[in-house]
């Protein structure tokens, strides 16, 4: 399947594409098949990994999008 690298994406792209297959789950695990299941994984877990780089190189106190924390 040809998809964009997660390094490459905005943060608005990344949060949409861990929406978008969390509320496919449910239909990919009734209804997918093996192969649907094992990219569905792989997916998610490229997705996440980098949502948790991300996460670990905001400063502390930093919110999502750059801004500080009580701003």
């Amino acid at each position: 399947m040809n998809r964009a690298d997660p390094r490459n994406l905005s943060v608005r792209d990344l949060r949409d594409e861990l929406t978008e297959l969390e509320e496919s789950w449910m239909e990919t695990l009734l209804r997918g098949s093996e192969d649907a299941l094992d990219d569905f994984a792989s997916r998610t877990r490229e997705l996440e990994e980098e949502f948790d780089r991300r996460q670990g190189d905001e400063a502390p106190g930093e919110a999502a999008g750059g801004e500080t924390a009580g701003s």
